[in-house]
């Protein structure tokens, strides 16, 4: 498309970018395409040309409401979809709140803590150590009071559960729950729904937004992506909503780059080519080539009670201590190592030698019957060390999202109703009204005028504390000065009487109360100095605080958030790091 809209032969560049698309250091041709936004170009902000003919084919492709070209990756369409939902639903009232699965990615996680919602994480059923879906009754629990459904489809490990099912629940307790999909390793599902006739894709399984990363399944170049408006009256209105102040369109134009790459642009538009004219085969190849490669190896597919695998993600366990290094010595590069398991990713663009050679290395492990993980009736083997849904160290890179300068706290596992499914009770600090079981020297809107009232803390255990602490917040706000209207910069302590009586409340499981007390945010954890904590081993963080969001990528899910208690198997898989934890034990 690129070479229908620009003159290529001649040109004389005098614009960004600054290799002038001369081939001064050997590159590839492709950067004779790589220019900016010329007469002819189109813009990606503002499309009215060849890219918004681009965005209309692919919505036809995937068959969803509307399209939108991502060149910041999935994180991109993620922000932009949790931000913009977020502010429709501020249209009618003043807190959002939001279930969320626990393995999310960082992104969603970055989202909630920018949109001030008031999260609900729920993790999900494992099987060996890899998620394998969700008790519906545990996951939608919470749906009646909840405005967001954010959900993880597939799981990074390929795990595919009844989004379907869920979906479908949602609706009926909720019917103006908003439901976004995390879509971000399930680009291919239209081949495989064009191939079998049957709908995969949470676009067509009744999601309200989906994001798609095709960098990561399909052949096109990295960061490219596509946020989808599924077909539902609240994907019309969200999609309706245009560019208007703080919608996921706005956002969109807000959070991506205002030149970007038109390199992704062109792959996309030829990925789409590719798609449309030999997709259906080539996934078809792809699949017998799979196939041919667990015949081979006398393997079978990971197999779950209560899911199904990704037929392109091969995972193949191994109890070798150097799993990565013996394929990179092949020159084989897996994806990663993930709980126990060798994650291979394949796409349209692998051919047949890929897995005669992937094969070949298998059988050389399975000349050392001790260290490959399945039987040769494909049984997957007992295993563990690594908590689930984490991946060893010196497989994946650590992330570190620390403290602001101002030593601002981040997120705590469990929502307004308090933690589910076997996530920490511990105390947490929450800010911007993104609380749970434990808020410690909260930032919290008010029902009552938006006020702001600081130092006010909340330590809970109970699993039930909604209607205390909303009735405490409300209360709460009666005693808010109505000069905080005027001067939003001015924090109103609630002193440690007035906050204990408030927010006493029993918990619907046994009765336990829920205590509060006021602690100088300053004092707690120095905000007023250059000590924001201490930095120590992650073998001694047990039962410690942590002051920073650790992610392991890839997959790119937090191992533990801050405000998050340590536990011994999160420190275990943080063996040899320093970490960063509160004074406050």
């Amino acid at each position: 498309m690129i070479k229908r809209s620009f003159p290529d032969e001649g040109a004389v560049s005098f614009h960004m970018p600054g290799h002038k698309r001369r081939l001064i250091f050997g590159g590839s041709s492709l950067l004779r395409y790589d220019v900016t936004e010329l007469p002819g170009m189109d813009n990606l902000i503002e499309p009215e040309g060849w890219i918004r003919e681009l965005c209309s084919e692919l919505s036809r492709f995937y068959g969803s409401l509307g399209t939108r070209i991502l060149v910041g990756g999935s994180s991109a369409g993620i922000l932009s979809a949790v931000l913009g939902a977020a502010e429709y639903v501020r249209l009618r009232k003043s807190k959002v709140r939001a279930i969320i699965n626990r393995n999310a990615h960082i992104s969603v996680f970055n989202a909630v803590e920018l949109a001030g919602i008031i999260p609900h994480f729920v993790s999900p059923e494992y099987e060996d150590t890899l998620p394998a879906g969700f008790e519906p009754e545990l996951l939608l629990s919470e749906a009646g009071f909840a405005d967001l459904l954010i959900l993880t489809y597939p799981f990074y490990q390929g795990g595919i559960y009844d989004i379907a099912k869920i979906i479908a629940e949602a609706r009926r307790i909720n019917p103006d729950i908003i439901i976004i999909a995390d879509e971000a390793h399930g680009a291919h599902f239209v081949l495989d729904e064009k191939l079998r006739g049957k709908p995969l894709s949470s676009l067509s399984l009744g999601a309200d937004v989906v994001v798609q990363s095709i960098h990561k399944t399909l052949p096109a170049l990295g960061g490219t992506a596509l946020l989808h408006y599924g077909n539902t009256a609240l994907g019309a209105a969200l999609h309706g909503c245009g560019n208007q102040l703080r919608s996921i369109e706005w956002h969109l134009r807000a959070l991506q780059t205002t030149s970007p790459s038109f390199l992704m642009l062109e792959s996309i538009a030829q990925m789409l080519e590719i798609l449309k004219k030999r997709g259906v085969e080539l996934y078809g190849k792809l699949l017998a080539n799979i196939d041919r490669f667990y015949e081979r190896t006398r393997l079978t597919p990971v197999r779950y009670s209560s899911a199904q695998q990704d037929a392109s993600k091969i995972l193949i366990r191994t109890k070798m201590a150097d799993s990565m290094d013996f394929f990179v010595r092949r020159n084989i590069y897996p994806e990663m190592e993930v709980g126990g398991y060798m994650l291979f990713l394949s796409s349209i663009a692998n051919i047949s030698e890929d897995f005669d050679i992937l094969a070949a290395a298998v059988e050389n492990i399975e000349s050392r019957a001790d260290e490959i993980g399945c039987d040769r009736k494909g049984t997957v083997a007992d295993g563990g060390g690594v908590p689930h849904g984490t991946s060893a160290i010196k497989k994946s890179a650590v992330l570190r999202y620390g403290c602001s300068a101002n030593g601002a706290p981040g997120l705590h596992d469990g929502g307004w109703r308090g933690v589910e499914k076997g996530a920490d009770t511990g105390a947490g600090y929450i800010q911007s009204g993104v609380g749970s079981g434990t808020d410690i020297g909260a930032e919290k809107r008010s029902e009552i005028g938006e006020e702001r009232c600081a130092g006010d803390v909340r330590r809970g255990t109970g699993r039930d504390i909604k209607n205390g602490v909303e009735s405490a917040e409300e209360k709460a706000g009666e005693h808010i000065n109505n000069a905080a209207r005027a001067d939003a910069g001015e924090l109103i302590k609630v002193t440690c009487a007035e906050a204990e009586e408030l927010i006493k409340t029993v918990s619907d499981d046994g009765g336990e109360l829920i205590k509060a007390y006021s602690i100088s945010f300053g004092e707690l954890i120095g905000a007023n100095s250059d000590d924001f904590g201490e930095l120590i081993d992650a073998a001694c963080a047990v039962g410690r605080i942590s002051l920073e969001t650790l992610v392991l990528y890839p997959p790119g899910s937090p191992l533990i958030v801050r405000g998050e208690v340590f536990s011994s198997d999160v420190c275990k898989a943080l063996a040899g790091e320093k970490v960063l934890v509160s004074f406050k034990r």
